[in-house]
């Protein structure tokens, strides 16, 4: 009894600071990344993963933390349209932040590479207007099983007893973890392209030189930022 006090405590006082610090990192990201002189398709990927964690803070985290605190006003447990409508929005926002930064990784790797075409890919903002959409499509389409699936069994909103609820973990743990992979070899890509560079870089006193160097010192600051 007394662990569970103990951990009643900390989700009732610790979850709310952890949701206003998030929130307000994630406003300040946004500030950040709308800045002209960072549109860029790296900083719209950012920006799209700060909207993303502001969705998660407030309509996730802080949802979970008032149905723990005051389980008799959340419907998920008797409503099953709602339990199966959260539990498909919680999944596809939760999903979608590693294939945020998986799409930042890739642009940087990109930004990074010798050729020059793969290069003007990063430097441009349609790529993200492009890509963005496209991620969110296709995670809403990979968990739309869930508002078939899904059912209230003793109050919780849980997979549907059988195949489905065996398969539902391996489904959305390979799912997540693919993105992890796309963030682990592009990562380790954009490091080997970057030492490729600084060993064919030589001495260069134009203007042109000028503005490379401080675009890249502009992509180094978002691999800071990413890694």
């Amino acid at each position: 009894m007394e662990l569970l006090k103990i951990a009643y405590n900390i989700n009732l006082y610790f979850i709310p600071i952890i949701i206003i610090f998030g929130i307000i990192g994630n406003i300040l990201n946004i500030f950040i990344f709308t800045r002209p002189a960072l549109h860029r398709s790296c900083s719209i990927y950012f920006l799209a993963g700060s909207f993303n964690g502001l969705i998660i803070l407030i309509f996730g985290t802080l949802n979970n933390w008032f149905s723990q605190i005051l389980p008799v006003l959340n419907p998920i447990g008797t409503s099953l349209s709602y339990c199966r409508f959260l539990s498909y929005f919680i999944y596809v926002i939760y999903n979608l932040a590693p294939y945020f930064t998986a799409c930042i990784t890739i642009d940087r790797f990109l930004s990074s590479c010798p050729d020059a075409n793969l290069r003007r890919l990063s430097s441009r903002p349609q790529t993200a207007y492009i890509v963005i959409p496209i991620v969110i499509f296709m995670t809403s389409i990979a968990y739309i099983h869930m508002p078939i699936r899904y059912t209230i069994i003793r109050s919780i909103c849980q997979p549907q007893p059988g195949f489905y609820a065996n398969f539902f973990p391996f489904f959305t743990t390979g799912y997540y973890f693919f993105a992890i992979i796309l963030i682990i070899i592009f990562g380790l890509g954009t490091s080997y392209n970057i030492r490729n560079r600084r060993q064919r870089i030589q001495p260069l006193v134009n203007t042109n030189a000028i503005v490379e160097r401080r675009r890249a010192r502009g992509d180094a600051q978002l691999l800071i930022i990413l890694f």
